[in-house]
């Protein structure tokens, strides 16, 4: 089931307590004008299919995957090390593209967090198929960064359902471990609404979903999952902006029906005193080059129709292969005042690979699509990366 927008979210913790054993907790989150109220709150244990089946469907939902299949690892960072040095530094021993990572890093501190991809894609995948809606996926405790100043809690020690942080004086994160036994000494809240500590992570990721816009979130590198809701963002502005655009033409219309009546009254005066036949043939005959001069601006311009911006995102994030990490994305990037060639419809678009073959199929899928006229590729050079090559794609549609 779609969603239309972004006022009331779900936050859902899936744990994985064995192979067949998951608990979920769920915590919805509504925005009212500027304020956030914390709604329905729920805990539920068994197998996938039990908790699922207790997951509202209507909404859109911010995941965090916690439990067993998660390896997390602090590490001691340099501010310019890339993220890729990152992950090797902490797992030297393991291929990346075999795992969905996030990392967290403040200062010096940095949190590796990964999962496997076939444990992390079955999950997403079967969420999925239940008619869910995933907009964001995160790993571990570190996305209740975003919520701490919320939480009645002092000191330097924060502990909530067995994740142990020891942060600094202006609530930066210094440590982290995990004892299922550490209970927070007295009952939590969240400003004054007193939640179960339990819940907290469900709703730390509806909070960074809800408020993706103005804060960072914490977030794993799913590709699928953060395409959806870059889709879903460009498509809230372009329904904003239309909305808009509609308020516009209709006062418009209604000013120019104002006027064309005023002036239609006038000119039937004209008529009865003149002759109507002269002014008709008169005022047919400027509509005709009026027609005539915006369909010649119109060819001008190269004007296809238009398309969604949003719908250009989805067939690209679709087709794209997996090999391929794409860095930049713009659409019709506005012209220089001196560049007086002709406007062409087009999409710039940056990436890095480290496989030849994947760009090849994907520009060769690209070429097969209806409402693509032409791609290019514009360069393809090695990178300071090992074995990685940036690649810079121009599409004309």
């Amino acid at each position: 089931m779609s969603v239309s927008n972004l006022n009331t979210v779900l936050g859902v913790e899936l744990m994985t307590i064995n192979d067949n054993t998951y608990s979920c907790r769920y915590c919805v989150v509504r925005r009212v004008n500027n304020a956030l109220t914390i709604g329905e709150l729920k805990i539920v244990e068994g197998t996938l299919p039990t908790v699922l089946k207790e997951i509202p469907k209507n909404l859109p939902i911010s995941l965090v995957l916690t439990g067993k299949g998660i390896i997390q690892k602090s590490i001691q960072v340099a501010e310019d090390l890339s993220p890729e040095q990152i992950f090797k530094t902490a797992f030297p021993a393991t291929e990346r593209n075999e795992f969905y990572t996030q990392q967290f890093i403040q200062g010096q501190n940095a949190m590796i967090s990964i999962i496997r991809n076939s444990i992390a894609e079955g999950l997403i995948n079967t969420m999925k198929r239940s008619g869910l809606n995933l907009l964001m996926v995160s790993l571990g405790a570190m996305s209740s960064v975003s919520i701490w100043e919320q939480l009645n809690s002092y000191g330097s020690d924060l502990i909530f359902d067995g994740h142990h942080f020891e942060i600094g004086d202006k609530r930066e994160w210094l440590s982290y471990k995990y004892d299922s036994s550490s209970k927070h000494e007295f009952q939590l809240k969240i400003g004054q609404q007193i939640i179960d500590e339990k819940s907290v992570l469900a709703y730390a990721n509806a909070f960074q979903l809800i408020l993706h816009q103005e804060l960072e979130p914490i977030r794993a590198e799913v590709e699928e999952i953060n395409i959806e809701l870059l889709t879903f963002t460009q498509n809230q502005k372009l329904q904003k902006w239309g909305l808009t655009a509609l308020i516009t033409l209709f006062g418009t219309l209604l000013i120019s029906y104002g006027v064309f009546s005023y002036y239609n009254n006038e000119n039937a005066s004209l008529l009865h005193k003149l002759g109507g036949y002269t002014a008709n043939s008169i005022q047919m005959s400027s509509l005709a080059q009026q027609n005539n001069e915006n369909e010649k601006l119109l060819k001008q311009l190269n004007w296809n129709g238009g398309y969604n911006y949003g719908f250009l995102v989805s067939e690209l994030g679709e087709s794209m292969p997996k090999q391929l990490q794409l860095q930049e994305l713009a659409i019709n990037e506005p012209k220089s005042l001196t560049d007086t060639t002709a406007h062409v419809p087009s999409i710039r678009l940056q990436g890095i690979t480290d496989n030849l073959g994947a760009l090849n199929n994907w520009i060769f899928i690209l070429k097969q699509k209806r409402w693509i006229k032409s791609v290019r590729l514009l360069k393809y050079e090695e990178t300071n990366e090992f074995e990685h090559y940036r690649f810079r794609l121009l599409i004309t549609y």
